[in-house]
């Protein structure tokens, strides 16, 4: 009856490790880079109108592209790190270990 219940408990904390290990894979992919893309085609059209008439304004458009290509660069850090998921990963594996000892009757001074 114990052997029973720490095989339920087990497979309890198996099931919440891969649920837990699925949503940390889940990354939410914005298509942002296609909006991104068309802006600037669209700007790069404008400038090669407006190549007669000021060169500065030109350059202060580059500078606001690059300031959006920052700001397109902070929303890559909502993505999950493949490091924490695998410290997460290596974290549950030594919380289940003791349970996995029990289910296969592995004694620690390695009687079998």
């Amino acid at each position: 009856m114990m052997k029973m219940m720490m095989m339920m408990m087990m497979m309890m904390m198996m099931m919440m490790m891969m649920m837990m290990m699925m949503m940390m894979m889940i990354v939410d992919d914005d298509d942002d880079d296609g909006d991104d893309d068309d802006d600037d085609d669209d700007d790069g059209g404008d400038d090669d109108d407006d190549d007669d008439d000021d060169d500065d304004d030109d350059d202060d458009d580059d500078d606001d592209d690059n300031d959006d290509d920052d700001d397109d660069d902070d929303d890559d850090d909502d993505d999950v790190d493949p490091l924490l998921s695998l410290l997460f990963m290596m974290m549950m594996i030594i919380i289940s270990l003791p349970f996995l000892l029990l289910k296969f009757d592995i004694r620690i001074n390695g009687n079998i």
